[in-house]
This record gives C-alpha cells, structure tokens and sequence, in this order.
C-alpha cells in the first residue's frame, strides 16, 4: 500500500508540474531553436525583402523595399498608388524618414530608441537585450492554436505581449504601443506563413491593426548574405542637412513682443498641433501674430508665419500667411480696403489675385490651422448680453462666413492642476453646403483663451498653464477624423489623405 501511495503521489507531483507554464525564457528561447537556432541566426549577415502592401477595405495599395545590414542598418521604402513614396532608415545612430507629403525628419526621443531596436539585425536572439524584463502572463487562443502569453518590458518603459503557439513555439500575434508623430498608437500584429529564409523561419504575412487601420503586408522575394550596394544605407542629402543643422549651436531666442501663449490641439485625445502666438499693439494697430505646425493624417503643415493687423476697432487692416505642406508652399497676402478683400496669392506658376467682398469688421481665419485667430474673437464679443451676436469671418482667399456667438455665462472648469471659473461662449460657424461647425470657448476674465472643444470633430484645444486632465482609460485604437487640409495653391478645402501606416516589425 505505501509502494501504490507513493507511485499516486508521484503521478499527481508530475500533473501538477505539467500543469505549470513555462518561463518567458524558456518560451523566448524555444522560439529561436524552432526558427532556426542562434547558431542559423548568425550565419545572416544581410537581407533584402520585397513584398506588397495594402490597406485592407480601402482600395490603398502599394510596394515595400528593406534593406538589412548587421549589426542595427536599415533602410526601407514604400510606393503608394496616389499618395506617392515614403522611406526610412537608421544608420550610424540616426533614425530619420521622409514622405512626398511631410517631407524629411529626424526621429527623436523614444520614437529614435524605438527605431534603434527595430534595427537590429536578427532580433529575436538579442531578446535579452532589448528586454528589460520578461513575464509568462498565462496562455489565450490566436488563429484557433493555444498560445501561451508573454509580457515583455521595454528600456523606454513599454510592455510588449507576444503569443506563442504552444505546439509549434512560433509567434503568432504581438502588440505594442508605437511612438509616432500623433503620439502613442497601440499596434496589433498577427503573423503567419512561416517560410525558410536564409536558414531561418520567418513569417511570410502580416497584418496590422492599428488607429482604425487594417495593413496587410505579403513577402513575396526575399534574399540572404546578398550584394548590397555601399551607399544603400548612407542617409539621404536632406536628412545630412538636418542632422548638421540640429548640431549648430542655436541662437538665443527673444522674448515674445507682447501678451501671447501657446496652444495644443488634440484630436481623439491624440496630440496632432501645437502653436505660439503673440500680441502687440502699437499707434492704434493691433497685431496677432503666430506659427505653429500640425499633423493633419499623413500631412504635415506647418505655419511659417500667420499675421494679422487690425484697427483699434478690431477690423481688419491687413494680413499674411506662409504655410508649408510637404515639399508645397502656401503662401497669401491679404490687404482689406473699402469691404474688399485683396489677395495675393503665391503658386509655382507666379503670383494670382483674387478678390472678395467682405463686412468691414470681418474676422480673419485660416480654415483648419492655426486656431489663435479665435484671440481676435475673444476681444470683441460682449459679456453683458445672452442675446446671439453675429459676426462675419473671413476664410483667406476663399470665402466669408458668419459666425453667431452667444455668452453662457460663468463655468467651472476642471483642468490638470486647477479648476477655474471662466467665461463660457458658444461659437457657431455657417460653413458652406448649410454645414455648420459648432465650437465652446472658455476664456478668462481677461479675455485669454484657455480651452477650445469641437466636439462633432473630437476636437480640444488647451492653452499653455491649463492642461488637460488626464483620461481614465486611454483612448481606444480608432483613427480621430481628419480635418481637410486645404488646397495649397487656391486655398480651398480638399479632402483629407489616409494616414500613413507605422512600420511593420521586423
């Protein structure tokens, strides 16, 4: 009877061991044997990968090149039908991308960290090197396997969790959080197809969820240890620029020539624009001026200079705009005579005029971008009265539209830090196709814009010193509508581009 106890309570240990899941070592480390095994992984000294892209349901498709060199070079690029090409890369310690549409950049902060590790070659036997810790989180079903679940933290203090089928040791699906241009956005990848690559087993599809988005992306040729011309990593002339110039030494900037601020647009709880203004007066002519810059989807505007002159009765004198999309410029001057608007506006093909008639005492705004311009609203409109108050803006070289403001009275407005009693306006703008565009405005007793909400847009702006409270939950993965930008050469409204897809992982 001892002899059968004991045999009873040896099966039951082992159950109960079999039961257990293994360490997040073991996992990562079975999933490097069943690849191929390090010693596979370092016979690959190079890759060149081609395949398609696509984004699922929106009719978006397009080519990928990348390019990959021991120990942490890359450089990939992507062609679009009707959005044009996109390239990135990282190389001798610069991680920098560029777009027909934004231009060139250099990657900074986490986005630059977060670049630097995508880059290195043969990743997955570095685990233990960009991992700050590694956890086994238990186990859930991906493409109807079991998988186990690991929970792996990152030096910039995020936490990626990967599925490991727990038959083959393959990962199966993996989410993140990726730093880009509009902030943090959580991606999701699934991946499939596993194929011999040079030795080692690496899938052949992904797809991607990400800010509404669906990207499928299909390898379709790829080649190991291969000739790869020597400047296919040096970085491109426009990105050498920016790295000199961000190394010059830089001048000290004045302060501002007068009251101003500084304001952050969000929209769907992502950071998307951020400008400065001031304000002086000066022999009785007021003056707004500003620049700022905003990522409006795969767009980045910035605003070079935005000036606006009125008389000491706010109506407009004259005003001036140079905004730059992309490799495109934007530039307009506005001069107001006798209720006419005059404009002048800069395209490649030379100068054109265009005039509007306008009320004498017109506001003066740039339909998205910049927001400041509201300042001018903030110092006209009446506190004393309930009543609706109509006004006129004028959108430069487009058109004017009227604007109905009534005062709400005193709220009481929780920020980050503070709760503030503040002058509460409710502003309507009768845009054209009888689309209006409803805003709040909560300023100060002194007139000072504080916050701004678009909600049909998901719109907030905040003014510098009252910051916004911080969700509960972070926003869901869902893309936040896109203004329209407008059209550089006329100035009128265009629809908005799809955004452009974050990098699909090594």
């Amino acid at each position: 009877m001892k002899r059968l106890t004991a045999i009873l309570l040896g099966a039951a240990l082992a159950l109960t061991a079999a039961d257990q899941p293994p360490t997040a070592e073991t996992i990562l480390d079975r999933f490097v044997q069943v690849t191929g095994g390090k010693a596979a992984y370092e016979k690959r000294h190079n890759k060149v990968s081609r395949g398609t892209i696509e984004f699922v349901g929106r009719g978006i498709q397009g080519t990928m090149t990348e390019y990959e060199e021991a120990p942490d070079k890359l450089y990939r690029t992507a062609e679009f039908e009707g959005i044009g090409s996109e390239e990135d890369g990282v190389s001798a310690g610069v991680a920098w991308e560029k777009s027909a549409m934004q231009g060139p950049r250099i990657k900074e902060g986490k986005e630059r960290e977060e670049a630097l590790e995508e880059a290195t070659f043969n990743e997955p036997i570095f685990w233990r090197k960009l991992y700050t810790k590694v956890e086994t989180a238990g186990s859930e079903t991906v493409a109807q396997e079991d998988c186990w679940k690991v929970n792996a933290n990152t030096p910039e203090g995020k936490t990626e969790t990967m599925y490991f089928s727990k038959k083959s040791g393959l990962l199966l699906k993996q989410n993140a959080v990726e730093t880009t241009q509009m902030g943090e956005i959580p991606v999701e990848t699934l991946l499939s197809n596993y194929r011999d690559v040079g030795g080692v087993l690496e899938p052949g599809e992904m797809h991607q969820r990400f800010a509404g988005q669906e990207l499928a992306l299909q390898i379709h040729d790829v080649r190991v240890n291969t000739d790869i011309p020597p400047d296919r990593f040096a970085l491109p002339a426009d990105i050498e620029a920016l790295v000199k110039k961000a190394s010059e030494p830089k001048p000290a900037q004045p302060p501002a020539p007068g009251p101003g601020g500084e304001l952050t647009v969000y929209m769907g709880g992502m950071k998307v624009a951020t400008e400065k203004y001031s304000f002086t007066s000066v022999a009785g002519r007021d003056t707004w001026s500003g620049s700022g810059e905003a990522h409006l989807g795969p767009i980045l505007m910035k605003v070079d200079n935005y000036t606006i002159v009125t008389n000491s009765k706010y109506q407009p004198l004259e005003a001036d705009l140079k905004i730059e999309m992309g490799q495109i410029t934007r530039q307009i001057r506005t001069r107001f005579d006798g209720g006419v608007a005059e404009n002048e506006i800069m395209t490649p093909q030379g100068p054109q005029k265009k005039e509007d008639a306008v009320s004498a005492d017109t506001m003066v705004f740039s339909y998205p971008f910049p927001v400041f311009p509201l300042a001018v609203l903030a110092k006209k409109v009446s506190l004393d009265t309930r009543a609706p108050q109509q006004f006129h803006a004028y959108l430069m070289a487009q058109r004017e539209v009227p604007v109905t403001v009534e005062y709400a009275g005193k709220d009481s407005v929780k920020f980050a830090n503070q709760i503030d009693e503040l002058e509460h306006l409710t502003v309507t703008v009768a845009m054209k196709d009888n689309q209006n565009v409803n805003a709040d405005i909560w300023m100060t007793p002194e007139r000072k814009i504080a916050k701004i909400a678009l909600p049909a847009q998901q719109v907030e702006v905040y003014q510098a010193g009252y910051e916004p409270v911080a969700p509960a939950n972070p926003p869901a993965p869902n893309t936040p509508p896109t203004p329209p930008a407008p059209n550089a050469a006329t100035g009128a409204d265009a629809p908005p581009a799809p955004p452009a897809p974050p990098t699909p992982p090594n």
